[in-house]
């Protein structure tokens, strides 16, 4: 248990002291979607009232990807929505 706690200490200060992820840049970011970031294409599949929704999601405004792109300074592509919608 000793070694195992040494091992760890060891990796952990080993991790913080990496400068190279500081030279990082994120330029682009690919959500695979599930329900928490829809962008309306389900639409296209069934046949769902467009009225009550935002933009011609699930959602009513922008999911954690788009909060997500917007924090790391991303330039954000729409997502394919329905064309029914602005």
């Amino acid at each position: 248990m000793r070694f195992l706690m040494q091992l760890l200490f060891a990796v952990a200060c080993s991790l913080l002291s990496v400068t190279s992820w500081a030279n990082w840049h994120i330029d682009s970011m690919v959500v695979f979607g599930d329900g928490e970031s829809d962008n309306g294409n389900s639409l296209k599949l069934y046949d769902i009232p467009l009225s009550p929704y935002w933009r011609g999601r699930f959602s009513d405004g922008p999911v954690w990807d788009e909060y997500l792109a917007y924090s790391l300074g991303l330039i954000k592509n729409p997502p394919q929505k329905h064309p029914d919608y602005p």
